[in-house]
């Protein structure tokens, strides 16, 4: 492991047992199954322009976008694949800078809909009785609307979640019935 010591930025201390990015990677020793996609990142900071919540459990090193375009690189070189387009790099960085430029990042608190907007379809398509008041599956439908918006924030309106929540719950019924 890379014991350079990262510089994060703003009025905050790492954790005790920080562990930071690791600058020198290298190829996989092991081959994934063939169709297998690790597509997963965080990016934080830089702290002093974002700052952290006050409750949170940890504090991450800052990283910049940068860093991020390197790593997708480097994805890229490693994968064994056949030498990308650097348009393909390209559109990826436009897709990130398009992201930052954006409102933060929001939640299921954020969406057109809510919790009982779920339940009261639930009763209209039959699903549940009058006296349902949520359970598991709400959640589930919430989750599905958010993944939409993350997707296409533009989707974020009563009526298109109503739709995307009206098929997911009528696929969650298919396939308990």
């Amino acid at each position: 492991m890379n014991a350079a010591v990262k510089p994060v930025t703003g009025s905050f201390e790492k954790t005790k047992g920080w562990l930071d990015w690791f600058d020198g990677p290298s190829k996989p020793r092991f081959s994934l199954p063939p169709g297998s996609v690790d597509a997963h990142c965080h990016v934080f900071g830089p702290g002093a322009e974002f700052p952290y919540a006050p409750e949170r459990k940890y504090t991450p090193c800052d990283a910049s976008k940068e860093q991020l375009f390197a790593l997708r690189r480097a994805d890229i070189t490693s994968s064994g694949l056949p030498e990308r387009n650097p348009a393909e790099l390209d559109r990826f960085a436009g897709r990130v800078r398009q992201e930052l430029a954006g409102p933060s990042a929001f939640g299921i608190a954020d969406l057109a809909i809510d919790g009982a907007a779920v339940i009261a379809l639930m009763r209209e398509l039959g699903l549940v009785g009058p006296d349902f008041r949520g359970d598991a599956r709400v959640g589930a439908v919430l989750r599905d609307c958010l993944e939409c918006v993350l997707e296409d924030p533009a989707k974020n309106t009563g009526e298109q979640l109503r739709a995307v929540a009206c098929k997911a719950l009528r696929r969650k019924d298919a396939m308990t019935t």
